[in-house]
């Protein structure tokens, strides 16, 4: 008899697959699900998912593994918690797409019996099956479980047991760490290529970007209220930690030309860098709209937005920044021997000043090492009333 067919199953050289669709991965479920061999065993598993996947269409909670003194009961748990409603968005989905590489091992299984064979096996699963970032990820959301899970009690004992963690003695492969930056004029290339197509809101975000050195998703959300003398004051959106996000002349008269055109101010306390359809970006529409601007200026290029953050660092080492200072500018652990420092000190204007004066420094540097690179382009923007939106055009 014949193997009936599955919805979103596929056959791969022998081996079965759960396929999602866009929509499936916009609400967190994974690209793929390795099913094993080809065969009832492997429909099985791609039927289990169908049944989560209509559960979420219909609006219920998934089934969940509460298995008593498992660590699927630690995980239930831990999700009742004020610690995990207080975890950013982004994070929980990214704890809840590691659980279900997880959960078909470990999830009804009490932590205390889990070993080493027994972590590398499934590790080692992950790599062959899936990706390296995949199997990474999930690695680093099983280390940090099981630290909750030694915290939480069953029978009045540790789920843990009080036993080491298994996987301490796993060795998590990696993927190639990000080595791309951007240059200057490069940048100014790709503003006034946004700006010219009329992507004004764009074209702002990638300048506050590049003289800031915050994260695009940060940069997104700003708000009119949060912009100062200095740039703009406001809190990173992954740590909370305060940080000051100082723009060049250039840009504030880039950001004025950019109100200047809008039918109304924009409200406090809202994103005020829109898209060309006049809503905010969110983190995907940012990205596609960065994307279609990259490729008319760098055919083929692969850098991304969040490689300006990376820029910024590698023009202020050029300059001999200091740690500290650079810590500050990045609000985030750089400088590592100064955690409490940082963690204790408020940002200090002066302080981040340094660390935009070794990026010019830097910069300076950069240039003449390297005369094969691309050179701003001295084109003009496009004709505004305004005087604000032709010291645009200004150079650095």
């Amino acid at each position: 008899m014949g193997l009936h067919r599955i919805r979103y199953y596929v056959e791969r050289k022998g081996r079965g697959y759960w396929i999602t669709t866009p929509t499936m991965r916009a609400a967190g479920f994974p690209n793929s699900v390795p099913c094993g061999p080809h065969g009832p065993d492997a429909m099985k598993v791609a039927e289990a998912w169908n049944a989560r996947w209509d559960s979420w269409r219909a609006g219920e909670e998934p089934q969940r593994i509460t298995v008593p003194g498992s660590l699927g009961e630690a995980f239930t748990r831990y999700r009742a918690t004020g610690t995990w409603a207080g975890k950013a968005p982004k994070t929980r989905l990214e704890w809840e797409r590691a659980w279900r590489d997880i959960e078909p091992v470990f999830g009804d299984v009490a932590p205390a019996s889990v070993a080493y064979d027994h972590i590398d096996l499934w590790y080692g699963a992950l790599l062959e099956n899936t990706t390296v970032d995949r199997a990474w990820r999930a690695m680093k959301v099983w280390r940090a479980l099981w630290e909750i899970a030694s915290g939480m009690r069953h029978n009045g004992l540790s789920f843990t047991g009080g036993h080491e963690d298994p996987s301490a003695k796993v060795r998590r492969r990696s993927q190639p760490k990000r080595a791309l930056f951007w240059r200057a004029g490069e940048v100014v290339r790709l503003v006034k290529q946004a700006w010219r197509d009329g992507s004004r809101g764009l074209a702002c975000i990638m300048a506050v970007a590049w003289d800031s050195q915050l994260s695009p998703g940060d940069v997104r959300t700003l708000s009119i209220d949060q912009l100062g003398d200095l740039g703009f004051w406001t809190a990173r959106g992954k740590t909370k930690r305060a940080a000051l996000g100082t723009i060049s002349p250039r840009t504030a008269c880039l950001i004025a030309a950019y109100l200047d055109g809008q039918p109304q101010r924009p409200a406090a306390g809202i994103p005020m860098f829109r898209s060309q359809s006049g809503t905010a970006f969110t983190d995907q529409s940012l990205a596609k709209a960065f994307w279609r601007n990259r490729a008319k200026v760098f055919p083929g290029d692969t850098r991304t937005l969040m490689d300006m953050r990376r820029s910024g660092a590698v023009e202020a080492n050029a300059g001999n920044v200091d740690a500290g200072a650079l810590g500050a500018k990045m609000a985030n652990s750089i400088a590592s021997a100064r955690d409490l420092q940082l963690t204790y000190q408020p940002v200090d204007a002066a302080t981040v000043a340094r660390a935009d004066e070794a990026r010019r420094r830097g910069r300076s540097a950069l240039r003449d090492t390297s005369r094969n690179h691309a050179k701003p382009v001295s084109t003009p923007p496009p004709a505004t009333s305004s005087r604000a939106a032709k010291d645009v055009a200004s150079k650095d």
